[in-house]
């Protein structure tokens, strides 16, 4: 949740009370989880959490407060503007570095889509959203339908002719490393992952079958390469966060054109 600063204030007075919002059940374990992970993190490419809320969800429900962005979330950034080269490659590698971030914390994203991607007034990336430790990774299913399909890695969802009662999936570092490449096209092109692809179920189809997101024609090889090592099928031949960041960095931003 980003609150605008008016927002922040109306929060503050209706909480000044001491009290706290009301949890459901069967969302405290996950919410406190995503709390004691988030209060912690310092990095300029990860957006700070300033509290918690139940003013404006549904039902009660509570939501963690961030900073408002006028730019809003990567998707809706992209949709309303062309931004230049220097700005998308600025994107890609704040993200890119933010993930570095978190794995060096010990801590697996696990939801990383162009909604969890925020972009600040200066134009740089700030992650949200949920986060789990290399202590806790199992898949809880959350949102495996909608459009974050597009962005996760298949070994998330089942395969096609396997038992669905035998299939566990399991979150890793390399899940993270798989959502990169998606976002780093989007970024470049402009466009979300299989945006060729409709409705979302379909995308489904296109993971179980080992197809990828389309590059654009003239797309730069370099670029191309990198992304298509992030979307190796076996998380194993993925390369880790760290040596993406080394091979963006040696990236001429120039090859874009």
């Amino acid at each position: 949740m980003v609150l605008n600063k008016a927002e922040l204030e109306q929060m503050n007075d209706r909480t000044s009370s001491g009290s706290e919002p009301a949890l459901m059940p069967s969302c405290a374990k996950r919410y406190y989880r995503e709390i004691k992970v988030w209060k912690d993190l310092h990095h300029e490419n990860i957006a700070p959490l300033l509290g918690t809320t139940a003013e404006f969800g549904p039902h009660g429900s509570t939501g963690m407060v961030f900073p408002w962005m006028v730019n809003g979330t990567l998707n809706a950034f992209l949709a309303h503007n062309e931004p230049e080269t220097a700005i998308r490659i600025q994107l890609v590698r704040g993200v890119a570095s933010g993930i570095t971030y978190l794995h060096s914390q010990g801590i697996i994203h696990g939801d990383l889509n162009g909604e969890n991607i925020f972009v600040d007034d200066n134009m740089h990336a700030q992650i949200i959203g949920f986060g789990v430790s290399d202590e806790d990774m199992e898949f809880d299913g959350t949102s495996l339908a909608g459009g974050a399909m597009r962005w996760r890695a298949p070994e998330l969802y089942k395969p096609l002719g396997d038992n669905l009662v035998d299939f566990t999936p399991v979150l890793s570092l390399a899940c993270d490393v798989y959502s990169l490449g998606s976002l780093m096209l989007q970024i470049l092109t402009g466009k979300i992952p299989y945006h060729d692809i409709s409705p979302d179920i379909c995308v489904l189809l296109a993971l179980a079958h080992g197809m990828r997101p389309r590059f654009p024609p003239g797309f730069p090889e370099g670029f191309k390469n990198l992304i298509d090592h992030c979307w190796k099928e076996f998380p194993n031949d993925r390369p880790d966060i760290k040596a993406i960041g080394i091979e963006l960095s040696a990236l001429p931003a120039a090859t874009l054109g």
